[in-house]
């Protein structure tokens, strides 16, 4: 009497599997991302400059941007730089100016119309309205630009490729796993 056992191997269809799962959560990732990622841009605080920009503000991490390709109000503005161009940002409440620092990082964006790179970074202690105020130096006529204030757009955009890169490895490790047992 002879014993006789069967193996049986995993269907191809797993690899298939994988690799949907893969390509489906980076999909998935990058649209959810790129829907927030534009959310964010879009409810930026924006004003031309040299000009006045009140903003209401809460407490928290902000990042000032120069937006080298934007639209205002229905206009386009296109710009190459904000030099000869001394900004402060002041407390409205108190009249207390509010530090102006150089991004630990730099970040820049383009998406869809809008062109962007930060400038500054600054801290808000408490909740409140704020006014950003640029003017040209001396008596030199400046060219408009767009700045536009919001809480940072660089660790969204950081952590939906990490969430793509998450997906794609699932993804491989999956084929992996099926190929690996499909030689069995």
């Amino acid at each position: 009497m002879s014993d006789t056992t069967q193996v049986r191997r995993l269907s191809r269809w797993w690899y298939a599997l994988a690799l949907a799962i893969g390509f489906v959560g980076c999909g998935a990732t990058a649209g959810l991302g790129f829907y927030r990622l534009d959310q964010k841009l879009d409810s930026m605080h924006r004003g031309v400059m040299p000009g006045k920009l009140r903003m209401e503000l809460a407490s928290g991490s902000y990042t000032i941007y120069h937006e080298r390709h934007s639209t205002v109000d229905g206009k386009l503005y296109s710009s190459t730089d904000i030099g000869g161009m001394r900004c402060r940002l002041t407390d409205t409440a108190s009249h207390t100016p509010v530090e102006l620092s150089v991004p630990g990082t730099s970040t820049s964006y383009e998406f869809g119309s809008r062109k962007g790179a930060s400038l500054w970074s600054f801290d808000i202690a408490h909740d409140g309205t704020y006014e950003l105020q640029c003017v040209a130096e001396g008596d030199q006529h400046h060219a408009p630009v767009v700045l536009a204030v919001g809480d940072g757009v660089g660790g969204m955009i950081v952590m939906t490729l990490l969430g793509m890169f998450g997906f794609a490895l699932v993804g491989g490790v999956g084929m992996f796993i099926v190929h690996r047992k499909r030689k069995r």
